[in-house]
């Protein structure tokens, strides 16, 4: 089961409250939730994992810290790389979820969410999505604001590094190479649209 708060552990006493009863109650089971990086440290982890949790939602967003602090996320990507370790050496699989396109994002840029999950290996989904700007929100409101000075990220970059996602997280889980059979594809550019042609089956 899983817990449906996107900021489960934002108050802590509450956590450690609810685990305590969980295993109080002798309730045999296994949950997951959602949480920030920074709302978590290695003793409530143990709480947590002493109580059932095995999988943990992380919406790290970007590897670049010049796009985490343009969209205010909060956190350095030094403490992120951190907690998803160390959330990993405890046993409890991790979910990392990126936003592909968001303010001061460039091509650089996004190959570090490459690296980043290369790094940390979370052993969970990795999720590259791509930025939808909804009306209501900031990003919406003041979009000239924030996207006046970037450059477009062309849509092939965007898909080669879904899909360089994608391969890194079946790699991890997979466990071997020798377990892989399909290649993400080559993708170029033919008359400003994008083109797939399958290297390897």
């Amino acid at each position: 089961m899983s817990f449906a708060d996107d900021n489960f552990t934002m108050k802590r006493n509450r956590v450690i409250e609810l685990c305590r009863g969980i295993k109080e109650r002798h309730l045999d089971f296994e949950w997951g939730c959602s949480a920030r990086v920074d709302l978590l440290s290695k003793d409530l982890l143990e709480v947590m994992n002493s109580s059932g949790c095995k999988n943990i939602f992380f919406g790290i967003e970007s590897a670049s810290q010049r796009v985490l602090d343009t969209v205010k996320k909060g956190f350095s990507i030094e403490k992120a790389k951190e907690m998803v370790k160390l959330t990993e050496k405890m046993g409890i699989k991790t979910h990392c979820s990126f936003i592909l396109g968001l303010p001061n994002e460039t091509v650089e840029s996004i190959d570090e969410m490459i690296r980043f999950v290369e790094e940390t290996m979370p052993s969970g989904r990795v999720l590259p999505n791509v930025l939808e700007i909804l009306p209501g929100t900031e990003l919406w409101d003041k979009e000239s604001e924030y996207f006046g000075n970037t450059p477009s990220i062309p849509a092939a970059d965007i898909i080669r590094v879904q899909l360089e996602l994608f391969y890194k997280f079946f790699e991890i889980s997979s466990k071997g190479r020798e377990l892989l059979t399909i290649e993400p594809p080559d993708i170029e550019i033919i008359g400003g649209s994008t083109a797939f042609a399958q290297t390897q089956m």
